[in-house]
């Protein structure tokens, strides 16, 4: 049961534009994922499972799109996170943001 709650705080001068969403590593990390007012997708996690967590990081804006209106996060057979634009219809989108831990993010990798 969780007791003691801490902000995981925001990044200067960013206005939050969506609720957060929460996914898990392969390594048992937590992953926290939130737009901004500008469309622009952030990043945090933890530096390792239960611990501390790094530095909020921006991923910029989905290729191909003006703002990303709302997103998914779920984990791919591999373990590597994927974030998928979300249209204004609800159905999840191309390209996916893919999170595999080592080489870093990159949009587009399908």
């Amino acid at each position: 049961m969780v007791t003691n709650w801490t902000s995981l705080g925001s990044p200067p001068s960013v206005q939050w534009g969506s609720r957060p969403s929460v996914a898990r590593n392969i390594d048992g990390r937590l992953e926290v994922f939130a737009l901004d007012s500008a469309g622009a997708l952030w990043h945090i996690q933890q530096t390792s499972p239960g611990m501390n967590w790094n530095s909020w990081a921006s991923l910029g804006i989905a290729p191909n799109t003006n703002v990303l209106p709302d997103f998914v996060v779920e984990g791919n057979s591999d373990g590597r996170l994927e974030v998928f634009p979300r249209g204004r219809s609800g159905i999840p989108g191309r390209p996916p943001l893919e999170m595999d831990g080592s080489t870093g993010p990159r949009w587009g990798a399908h």
